[in-house]
């Protein structure tokens, strides 16, 4: 019964995480969109409590010793200084490696996912 337990509080995770991603990567996507215009919808995104920094960094904090969370955190960081800059072809390419790695890690927390409910398929067995 424990295993059943650790397999549902595991799933459960997965999922969270996996709805956490998709929702930042709609949100990167959107502001993507806008980037090749303007840089303010990211500038106005980044910040404050709810803003992109601390979502990306609450995700990066909850697993710190990742390679993908340090490579993400000097993501993060990059972006940070190039907001700093004013610079707009410095802050589209921030954003760009910023955003190619949370995609990353969006697609990896969907994969695992689909592995783990796929091992649990049951097969169709009719002629």
């Amino acid at each position: 019964m424990e295993t059943l337990a650790d397999l549902r509080t595991y799933s459960t995770q997965l999922i969270e995480q996996h709805d956490l991603w998709q929702r930042i990567d709609v949100e990167m996507r959107r502001i993507g969109a806008q980037l090749r215009y303007d840089t303010s919808d990211l500038e106005f995104a980044w910040t404050g409590a709810y803003g992109l920094q601390g979502k990306l960094l609450a995700r990066v904090d909850a697993d710190p010793n990742a390679d993908w969370s340090k490579e993400l955190r000097n993501a993060i960081n990059t972006m940070q200084i190039a907001l700093g800059t004013n610079g707009q072809d410095l802050i589209v390419q921030a954003f760009r490696r910023l955003h190619s790695l949370a995609g990353n890690r969006f697609y990896a927390v969907g994969r695992d996912l689909k592995q783990l409910f796929d091992a649990f398929r049951i097969p169709d067995n009719s002629l």
